[in-house]
C-alpha cells in the first residue's frame, strides 16, 4: 500500500533579481514586489544597507502586502528590527532555491511543474542531498554542504533529464516528472538563468507501508 503526501514547494514564485527597495521601522517597501510568505531572499546595497539588514544572511519574507513586506530569520518568524533607511540604492534578490524538502524514508517523488506565464524564461534543476543536516542549495557544494543534481524522467514520453542540465523553460510549462528519491534525505529545486516568469511546483512522495 502506498502513502501519498502532496506538498506545494513553490507557490507561483517569481525569481526576480535586483529589485529596488527602501526600508524603515522594520518594514521594506517595494512597489508590486509579488513576494509570498516565506519566500527566501537576500539583500544588497551599493552603499550602506538599512541598520538591521545583512547582505550575507538569507531572509524569509513575512507579512507581505502589495507594496511592503518584512523579513525574518526563520519561517513565519518575528520580523527583523530595521532601525534606519541606510544610504545608497538597495535591492533584494529571490534565491534560486527555496526550502529543501525532507524526503527520508520515501522511494518515489512525482514532481509537477506548472506556470501559465507566456514570458517564462529560466532553467529548472532538481537537487538532492544525503547529509544529516538540511543543506543550503543556494550555496556552493562543500564538505559541510553536500548536495548534487538529480536526474528525472518525464512521464509523458519517458525522456531522461540530466540533473546538471535541467529543464529550459520558455513560455508556459506543464510537466510531470518522476524522481527516485530513495536514500536521499533532502530534495529541492534550483531556478537558474532567470529572466522572467514564475513557477508553481508540487511533489507527491510515495512509500510502501511496512507490513
Amino acid at each position: 500500500m502506498q502513502v501519498i503526501q502532496p506538498i506545494k514547494i513553490l507557490d507561483a514564485i517569481a525569481f526576480s533579481a535586483s529589485v529596488a527597495f527602501t526600508a524603515a521601522s522594520n518594514v521594506i517597501t517595494s512597489a508590486a514586489h509579488g513576494l509570498k510568505q516565506n519566500t527566501i531572499i537576500k539583500v544588497a546595497s551599493d552603499d550602506t544597507l538599512p541598520a538591521g539588514l545583512d547582505d550575507s544572511v538569507y531572509y524569509y519574507v513575512v507579512n507581505p502586502t502589495t507594496n511592503t513586506f518584512q523579513v525574518s530569520l526563520e519561517k513565519d518568524g518575528a520580523p527583523v528590527a530595521i532601525t534606519d533607511a541606510g544610504t545608497g540604492n538597495h535591492t533584494f534578490t529571490v534565491q534560486g532555491s527555496q526550502e529543501a524538502c525532507f524526503v527520508d524514508g520515501f522511494n518515489v517523488d512525482t514532481l509537477e511543474l506548472f506556470s501559465d506565464e507566456a514570458t517564462n524564461d529560466f532553467t529548472v534543476k532538481l537537487v538532492g542531498s544525503v547529509q544529516e543536516d538540511k543543506p543550503n542549495f543556494n550555496v556552493a557544494q562543500s564538505e559541510t554542504n553536500r548536495w548534487d543534481y538529480v536526474q528525472s524522467v518525464e512521464l509523458n514520453d519517458g525522456n531522461i533529464i540530466d540533473g546538471s542540465i535541467g529543464i529550459v523553460v520558455s513560455g508556459a510549462i506543464k510537466k510531470i516528472l518522476e524522481v527516485n528519491v530513495n536514500r536521499l534525505r533532502w530534495f529541492g529545486l534550483i531556478v537558474s538563468g532567470y529572466t522572467a516568469g514564475d513557477l508553481t511546483a508540487f511533489i507527491s512522495l510515495s512509500e510502501l507501508s511496512k507490513s
